[in-house]
This record gives structure tokens, sequence and C-alpha cells, in this order.
């Protein structure tokens, strides 16, 4: 959990929490994963909604090192939104909801060579297996990346 003195000045209402995207990458480390990718690191915010299609509540890119400051916002708790961070490293970020450190899974290389990661916080709910069955998963990449705004999903 983050330490009181850590909170933001950022207050949520009861039926929000924060959600904190803190970036830990060096500037060393930024200009060394340049030279490999052609896509501009990015940060997209997805609520999921059953009816409708996920919709885009932030797109954020990155094009300099300078462009890479901390993300905070208030997001619904009772609700499943997806965090989507491509373009970086799965360790050169942390994400924390509600006060809580936010297991971020794991990370693709979606075009061979840029690595993207999909997590989802709030009430997101996966379906039960039964005894003799196991949850599949599957990695996939839209094929689009013309721009940030292109779905992905782990």
């Amino acid at each position: 959990e983050d330490p009181p003195a850590l909170i933001a000045a950022l207050t949520c209402n009861e039926t929000d929490a924060l959600l904190k995207v803190k970036y830990t990458i060096t500037e060393d480390e930024w200009d060394s994963t340049r030279g490999i990718s052609y896509l501009n690191p990015f940060l997209n915010l997805h609520i999921q909604d059953v009816v409708v299609e996920p919709y885009y509540v932030l797109t954020s890119e990155y094009e300099t090192f300078a462009d890479l400051t901390d993300y905070e916002t208030c997001l619904p708790r009772d609700e499943c939104t997806q965090v989507v961070v491509g373009g970086l490293p799965i360790n050169s970020f942390t994400l924390s909801f509600d006060g809580r450190a936010v297991d971020i899974g794991h990370e693709f290389l979606f075009d061979g060579r840029n690595p993207v990661t999909s997590t989802e916080v709030g009430s997101c709910t996966k379906p039960i297996c039964q005894e003799t069955e196991d949850l599949l998963e599957i990695q996939y990449w839209t094929g689009q990346y013309s721009s940030v705004t292109s779905s992905f999903r782990v």
C-alpha cells in the first residue's frame, strides 16, 4: 500500500478510486529503448462496458523523456478499466489502484519490437472454471498501430 505521505492531493469521491501510473525508467534507459522503437510510448485507459464498446478515457503519447510524467486519475471503483501501456518495458512503470499495488501481468511484443501490457483494475470479472477446466487467456494485437488509440489486449 502507498504510505500516507505519498497519497496525492487528488481526492476521489467515495465511488471512485485513485489510479496511479508511476514511471521508473531513467533517461538513459529511455534513450536505449528508442533505438529499437518507432512507436512512441503511450498510456490508454478504457472503461469496459457490456453494452457499448470500450471507450478511451485518456490517451497519452510520450514523444520525449520529459513528456513521461507520472499520471493520476480517479476511476469508478465498481467498473472495469483496462490500463494499456505500450512502448515501454514492463519494469519501467508501476501501477496502484485504491492505494494498493497492482500486478501488471505480462508484456508481449506486438510487432516484434515494442512491448505492450494490458492490466485490468476495478470490478472486473472473469469466468469461473470448473475443477476439470482451466482459464484460457489469449494475447492479441488488433493489427493497427497508426495511432495510439489502437486497441490492444493481453
